[in-house]
């Protein structure tokens, strides 16, 4: 399953090396519309996600279409690609 993660210019380096770990919160938040979190994310970095089939996923009722998706494992750095980078046209992704 291909979900998005937006974060910050200054996570970008550790996630890219350790992956999404859930360090400060128990949980990743990810969405299958990235669109609908850009307000909140005009200077953010969007990564796409490949989520592994063992991975515990969940949302609330309200976010039952995808808008939220709460995951409750650690996605690898082999698993995450960068898509968009301050607002900028993505480049030619890497196969996943």
């Amino acid at each position: 399953m291909i979900l998005y993660h937006w974060t910050k210019k200054k996570n970008l380096k550790d996630i890219l090396e350790e992956g999404l770990i859930r360090k400060k919160t128990f949980c990743l938040y990810l969405t299958k519309f990235p669109e609908k979190w850009k307000g909140l994310n005009d200077n953010g970095i969007l990564l796409k996600v490949k989520v592994p089939k063992d991975v515990k996923l969940t949302c609330f009722e309200e976010f039952s279409d995808g808008t939220e998706v709460l995951c409750w494992n650690d996605i690898p750095p082999e698993n995450i690609e960068v898509i968009e980078f301050n607002n900028a046209l993505p480049t030619k992704p890497k196969s996943l």
